[in-house]
């Protein structure tokens, strides 16, 4: 993983999924999985996006983040998969906290 370009395009569902808030690139993965740092005066998230890619799965995502929580700081995981926040997601995007 490494830090993306601060200019790198965001992709629309994300810009729709955060609401507002500002958005900032905060790591790109090995499979060119995106994410990016949502910020507003309340809170601070994650969304993950990831372009259809076979090795990768938001559901997969969320298991290994709740597995990991007991026994390290992780992002808590706010919701995955089709439905985030009431609004339709995509299979292959995951929202989560910044965690503790």
């Amino acid at each position: 993983m490494s830090i993306p370009a601060p200019d790198i395009p965001v992709p629309s569902r994300v810009r729709e999924l955060a609401r507002g808030a500002r958005l900032s690139p905060a790591w790109i993965n090995d499979l060119d999985g995106l994410t990016f740092r949502a910020t507003d005066a309340d809170s601070t998230r994650f969304i993950k996006y990831e372009a259809h890619n076979a090795e990768w799965s938001a559901e997969a995502e969320a298991a290994r983040l709740r597995w990991a929580a007991p026994f390290t700081p992780v992002p808590r995981v706010v919701c995955h998969g089709v439905v985030c926040h009431g609004d339709a997601c995509a299979p292959n995007m995951l929202i989560s906290d910044a965690g503790t």
